[in-house]
């Protein structure tokens, strides 16, 4: 199954869902470890570094997203709420290298939720942004592919993880 997005412009909102064939466990391990992130979360031909992760509430991960020629996009998500193989959800937003939001960026709080189904996972992304014109901008930066071509890279990376288990 490939990806299945709603954008809502008006409503400055954007989601996507995903049917993975893993189970609820192991996508919870990939979304939530750093080693595992690092494997998919950038689309094909860039890749993801990431410098530090506090995964609990109040917690943040900050990573680059990095291209074949090197150039690097400084990243970082603010985590808020947590319920264990539920939910997360928190802040995302592109950063200096001190950390602090870029306010000439797109940002948007997010939530991530997991829904069990047997041996298989449906995951609903949803993010919603301050204003329509910053979802208009992450849309216009490659929002959609860069995300379908990322929920590609998981998909290959769980199978791989699950021929391992």
């Amino acid at each position: 199954m490939e990806p299945v997005f709603h954008v809502d412009e008006q409503a400055a909102r954007f989601r996507v869902e995903q049917l993975f064939d893993a189970a609820l466990p192991l996508v919870w391990k990939a979304f939530t470890q750093p080693e595992l992130l690092d494997q998919w979360w950038a689309p094909h031909p860039w890749r993801c570094e990431t410098h530090s992760m506090d995964f609990r509430p109040k917690g943040y991960w900050r990573y680059d997203m990095v291209s074949p020629d090197g150039q690097r996009i400084k990243s970082q998500q603010t985590y808020q709420e947590i319920l264990y193989e539920q939910m997360f959800s928190g802040t995302d937003a592109f950063v200096d290298a001190d950390g602090s939001m870029k306010p000439d960026m797109p940002s948007a709080n997010f939530i991530n939720r997991f829904f069990p189904l047997g041996e298989q996972t449906r995951v609903v992304m949803e993010a919603v942004y301050p204003e329509p014109q910053q979802l208009t901008a992450a849309l216009s930066m490659g929002l959609q592919k860069g995300l379908s071509l990322t929920l590609n890279q998981l998909k290959s990376l769980l199978q791989k993880m699950k021929e391992h288990t």
